[in-house]
C-alpha cells in the first residue's frame, strides 16, 4: 500500500492553499491538489507531511494537525491518503513554489471548477467543515 501524507494550509478567511500539479506528473497531471507526497519507506505520515512541506514551500510546519486517513487508487495502485491541517498565520509572501505549475489561495465555494480527483475533493470538503466549525468557535 502507497502513502501519501499532505498538507492543507488554511487562513482566517478560511481561504485554502492548493497546488496547481505540473503536466509532466506521473499521477493527476495538470490536477489541482495538496502540498505534499509519498512516505518514505519507515517514515511515518506526521514526518512526511513536515519533509514534504519543507520541500515543496519551503515552510517549516509549527501545528500541523491529523484530519482524516482515506484510501484512494489510482492508475491500479492502492493508495491511503493522510491528511494533515494548519492554520497559517504568516506571510503568504514568504512562502515559495517548490514544486508544482502554479498555487492558489481559494475561498469556500472557489474550488468547484478546479480539475481535482474525487479523493480529495472530498478530503477537501472535510477539512472545510472543520475550518468552517473552527471559525465558528474562535467568532463566539
Amino acid at each position: 500500500m502507497h502513502r501519501v501524507a499532505v498538507i492543507l494550509l488554511y487562513d482566517r478567511q478560511q481561504k485554502v492553499l492548493l497546488q496547481h500539479r505540473t503536466d509532466d506528473a506521473p499521477f493527476f497531471p495538470g490536477y489541482w491538489a495538496f502540498f505534499g507526497g509519498g512516505c518514505e519507506e519507515h517514515e511515518s505520515p506526521i514526518a512526511t507531511v513536515i519533509r514534504e512541506t519543507e520541500e515543496e514551500l519551503c515552510y517549516r510546519l509549527t501545528a500541523p494537525r491529523f484530519v482524516l486517513e482515506q484510501p484512494f487508487s489510482v492508475q491500479g495502485l492502492q493508495c491511503r491518503l493522510y491528511l494533515f491541517m494548519e492554520h497559517y498565520r504568516g506571510d503568504k509572501n514568504a512562502l515559495q513554489l517548490c514544486e508544482g505549475q502554479n498555487w492558489g489561495w481559494f475561498g469556500p465555494g472557489e474550488t468547484e471548477d478546479l480539475l481535482m480527483a474525487e479523493h480529495d475533493r472530498r478530503a477537501l470538503q472535510a477539512a472545510r467543515e472543520l475550518i468552517a466549525q473552527e471559525q465558528l468557535d474562535y467568532d463566539h
